[in-house]
């Protein structure tokens, strides 16, 4: 009996090297669309986490503020001595007083939209910052820019226009993410009538947040608040 040893033919290796690339294509599509899942489940997770951060943080401060001014930008911030003020007020930098009096004349909290930055992503964004500030006895900032012990609370898509959101910073005195209102009160036809009771001075805070990610994978919210001093005399 003869043994013959019979090998594969050329039409059996084209088919399974067919079969092999789509099997192939198949898994990697299957991954590439996962790995694009991950991008954008984890860029939604930190952006829902830098939500509630700023604003567990905001809720904090202004309702533990005496007072609150806003300003276009830091620079008017750490310049100004605070003193009346009208409303409303619109710009880029909210300074908080929390406590006047107890430490080289008190000290509060300040929130500044930096300059524009990218991560690498070539896409750009303004980060938003809070920082502690004390006040001399002539009541002004005692910090200088350079100084300030700076906290990212936020990351703020670049918006070309808005009401009341971050604009270009070549006109920042008549734009701005931080809007105040000063306490409600009756308008009568010729008397000014004194404030509401229970009403408090309100800070809105405008804007659209975003998360830069990996492989230029970008998530964005709106956000929008709005506080209340609890300071019965503000």
């Amino acid at each position: 009996m003869k043994n013959k040893s019979r090998g594969f033919t050329l039409v059996e290796i084209m088919l399974a090297g067919v079969m092999a690339g789509v099997f192939l294509t198949f898994c990697t599509q299957f991954f590439l669309t996962q790995l694009n899942q991950y991008y954008l489940i984890s860029g939604n997770n930190k952006l829902s986490e830098q939500l509630r951060t700023l604003s567990k943080y905001m809720e904090k401060d202004v309702h533990n503020s005496l007072e609150f001014y806003v300003f276009p930008d830091l620079t008017s911030a750490l310049s100004f001595t605070y003193a009346s003020t009208t409303f409303p007020q619109v710009g880029n930098c909210l300074l908080l007083i929390q406590e006047q009096g107890m430490i080289a004349g008190g000290r509060g909290v300040i929130y500044y939209v930096g300059s524009e930055c990218n991560s690498g992503t070539k896409l750009a964004y303004y980060p938003l910052y809070r920082a502690l500030v004390t006040f001399s006895a002539q009541k002004k900032i005692v910090e200088t820019a350079s100084v300030l012990n700076q906290l990212v609370v936020g990351h703020l898509k670049k918006a070309t226009s808005s009401h009341v959101q971050l604009y270009s910073t070549t006109s920042p005195d008549a734009s701005g993410i931080f809007y105040s209102t000063e306490r409600r009160r009756f308008y009568g036809s010729a008397d000014y009538y004194p404030h509401i009771a229970g009403c408090r001075h309100g800070l809105y805070v405008g804007t659209t947040l975003m998360q830069p990610g990996l492989k230029l994978k970008v998530t964005e919210t709106p956000c929008n608040f709005c506080f209340y001093s609890r300071n019965p005399r503000f």
